[in-house]
């Protein structure tokens, strides 16, 4: 065994380990204010309401946060081109508003709330074009 190696998570002191807890919170206030259980976001459905939630909780962490595509997957448990699409999808939406459902806006609404309510600040890269 190599020095200086620990099974388990990351200390809570690192940038990885609070990202997670902020990142956990986020994900919490997001489902609370959307209506949706936390678990049905992390886990495996896909009807599209849980679906919608999850793509844009996984944006956010991906192009707010800035967290690597393999962070986003590892924490969603989801590999990386699941995240990509995801991304992918959200923006897509926003560029063109007029094809997104209203339950899309209603969500994307919700997340810049817990953004503001978790990390105090508003979307800087995830905005709704204007055409």
């Amino acid at each position: 065994m190599g020095a200086g190696f620990h099974y388990g998570p990351p200390p809570i002191e690192t940038v990885v380990g609070s990202n997670d807890a902020m990142l956990s919170l986020y994900v919490a206030v997001l489902c609370g204010l959307v209506g949706v259980e936390v678990s049905e976001v992390m886990g495996r459905a896909r009807p599209s309401r849980i679906v919608t939630v999850r793509h844009m909780a996984q944006a956010f962490a991906r192009k707010e946060r800035e967290y690597l595509l393999l962070e986003v997957g590892a924490f969603f448990h989801r590999d990386h081109a699941s995240v990509m699409n995801a991304v992918s999808k959200v923006e897509w939406f926003l560029k063109h508003p007029k094809t997104a459902s209203t339950y899309f806006f209603k969500v994307y609404e919700a997340a810049e709330a817990a953004s503001l309510t978790v990390y105090k600040q508003p979307f800087k890269n995830l905005s709704i074009c204007q055409k």
